[in-house]
């Protein structure tokens, strides 16, 4: 049960780390587009 514990908490940090990054990625987004006047 120890492995399956370990690969759940890996698959929690993904799942956190690719929330964090589509966060960043689309503050980042509209900073650009704020920045960027057309």
């Amino acid at each position: 049960m120890r492995h399956s514990n370990y690969l759940y908490c890996l698959f929690n940090l993904f799942h956190f780390f690719s929330f964090f990054h589509f966060f960043i990625f689309s503050f980042f987004h509209l900073f650009d587009l704020q920045a960027e006047p057309r």
